[in-house]
């Protein structure tokens, strides 16, 4: 998970040094460039929040948090709406977060099955 984390930070850095320098970013398969500021500085704090939540999930799995399997549901969701934005540079990171939702929901669907059998 932290691993997943830090390469969001990727995102978070190009979009901030993007928003210093006035460069555009390319968005949506290249078709849009992205280059007002506010933006930029927006979609930068967007890459470091997902980041952030990563690491979070990953400390509250090692102490045994109860609830993170459903809070690495709700940063995997974010993180796959913005990896989904920036492709195509972020193929690995939407074929990442689609595994990440597909074990999440094949445990919970395993967990159903068992806890109704």
């Amino acid at each position: 998970m932290i691993s997943h984390g830090v390469a969001h930070l990727v995102g978070a850095v190009a979009a901030l040094i993007a928003a210093r320098d006035s460069e555009p970013v390319a968005y949506f398969f290249d078709r849009a460039d992205i280059s007002d500021r506010s933006l930029l500085w927006a979609l930068g704090a967007g890459w470091i929040v997902v980041a952030l939540g990563y690491v979070a999930v990953a400390v509250a799995e090692w102490v045994n948090q109860s609830s993170w399997r459903s809070w690495l549901m709700a940063v995997t969701i974010v993180s796959l709406l913005l990896t989904v934005a920036a492709l195509p540079a972020t193929v690995w990171g939407v074929l990442i977060d689609l595994g990440i939702l597909a074990w999440l929901l094949g445990a919970r669907t395993r967990r159903t099955i068992l806890e109704h059998s």
